[in-house]
């Protein structure tokens, strides 16, 4: 029996013509109000035997499970959860904060309490999902919770991530001798559940003992720091909030957004940092973290969600309470205090990721998996 697997994700524009007969194809889809039909057309011409979604909180997802029509076949992978994301969106963060509109809020319409709501509205998709679908792809004791208790008879199915490629091929790996002394990493920091307010508490008590303490953060600005007066006006609520805690704690030559980067850039900044920082108020999974420890860096990640079942606490990194950051400095400060021991520390959590994440064996749940589902009507 040969084996066909399409790929449907996000495009401008609608592909020419479904290309059909390799072994993987590909084709891109516009987000429109037509979705649902253009799956079912998609469907109607490939009849697929199993129909895989990544990820139940965006209404694409809803809208290709309601054109396949067969829960029996369909398989979800849980990503993020929005309900539950949606409940920690403001932890940490004062309700003046929540509340307030900046300029550049009031101009782009915006408002972090608008964002919490778009939460909350996917997270109806989600619950939509959830009902209907018999069988999820999981893989933290976080995401089986939100399913099974949704979902009492669904299939849960365990199945651990794959990451990106480069950093299973990586010839470079964390080194203490290479890496920047008391430099810290944060890959995103966008919004309030990735818990950057926290960290730069942080950094405000660990800047006492470390003076030369750093930190990049990947991903979006957002405005964190200001440039100019221009800037300052467009700072969103959130990024206000963090630059009046940056000149609280006199941070201000301290942090550095090093703004959307490839994947090896990526990868050379978990090289260079000392510690990588997962802060977050809520996480079903960090990727990032996963990443960081592929690659030996020491890492230190806030207790929630699923992030519990990827840090074992002392033995291949630290887990901290994620609203009490003087203990985050703590751990941190540990680690600094280890000097070459801390490649120990790294060792033993590229073992234990390498055993959660190996592309084979996680390759080949899907594909005993997939095999299940066609057996069913």
């Amino acid at each position: 029996m040969s084996t066909s697997l399409l790929i449907a994700s996000a495009a401008k524009k609608f592909a020419e013509k479904l290309t059909w007969g390799g072994v993987i194809n590909y084709i891109g889809i516009p987000i429109t109000k037509d979705l649902e039909k253009d799956f079912a057309s998609i469907f109607s011409e490939i009849n697929p035997d199993v129909l895989h979604v990544i990820g139940a909180e965006g209404q694409p997802s809803l809208d290709a499970v309601t054109a396949f029509n067969n829960p029996n076949r369909t398989i979800v992978s849980i990503c993020g959860i929005r309900k539950l994301y949606a409940r920690h969106f403001f932890d940490g963060i004062p309700e003046k904060i929540a509340h307030r509109r900046t300029l550049r809020d009031i101009v782009k319409n915006d408002s972090l309490m608008k964002y919490q709501k778009a939460f909350y509205k996917s997270a109806e998709v989600e619950l939509k999902i959830v009902k209907f679908c018999k069988n999820f792809f999981g893989r933290t004791d976080f995401d089986r919770a939100f399913v099974t208790q949704i979902n009492p008879d669904c299939n849960y199915f365990h199945c651990n991530e794959i990451l990106r490629g480069e950093f299973y091929s990586s010839e470079k790996l964390w080194n203490y001798d290479a890496c920047e002394k008391h430099s810290l990493l944060m890959s995103q920091a966008h919004y309030p559940l990735k818990g950057l307010h926290f960290l730069i508490e942080a950094m405000g008590i660990l800047a006492e003992k470390y003076p030369d303490i750093k930190l990049s953060v990947g991903g979006y600005t957002i405005r964190i720091i200001p440039k100019d007066f221009k800037d300052y006006m467009m700072q969103s609520s959130y990024a206000r909030y963090c630059w009046d805690m940056i000149k609280k704690y006199n941070l201000q030559d301290k942090i550095t957004f090093t703004g959307p980067i490839d994947t090896n850039s990526m990868l050379e900044e978990f090289l260079k940092a000392h510690v990588f920082v997962s802060p977050s108020t809520m996480e079903n999974e960090s990727n990032s973290l996963s990443e960081a420890k592929i690659l030996g860096v020491p890492c230190a990640a806030s207790y929630v969600g699923g992030v519990t079942n990827r840090v074992k606490h002392k033995e291949d990194g630290y887990l901290y309470p994620f609203n009490e950051p003087y203990m985050l400095a703590y751990y941190v400060d540990e680690i600094f205090q280890m000097k070459e021991r801390a490649a120990e520390l790294g060792q033993k959590a590229r073992e234990n990721i390498l055993k959660l994440v190996d592309p084979k064996t996680n390759a080949a749940r899907n594909l005993e998996v997939y095999k299940k589902l066609m057996e069913k009507n």
